[in-house]
């Protein structure tokens, strides 16, 4: 049995397997752990006009300031009624 401590922050998805291989149950579940990762974006530009390509960059560590591997998924509000987005 797996433990919760072994797994770093995020979304896991577990999939449960009969014993040909084929898929029974599967959950998604967050998890909390006291790990801490400083994410640093940087942006060329503090703001871009509307429909100009945003390029940014980002930077993962661990709270030990070494790189870790991450997927990241952000959204970027334009509409008029939210304030304008800086980097």
């Amino acid at each position: 049995m797996a433990r919760e401590k072994s797994f770093p922050s995020g979304v896991a998805q577990f999939t449960l397997f009969d014993n040909t291989g084929q898929p029974l149950n599967e959950r998604v579940a967050f998890i909390r752990s006291n790990d801490v990762m400083q994410v640093t974006v940087k942006s060329a530009k503090a703001t871009y006009k509307a429909k100009e390509a945003v390029a940014v960059s980002l930077e993962a560590k661990d709270s030990k300031g070494l790189g870790v591997r991450a997927t990241f998924r952000f959204l970027l509000l334009t509409r008029p009624k939210y304030r304008a987005a800086t980097i």
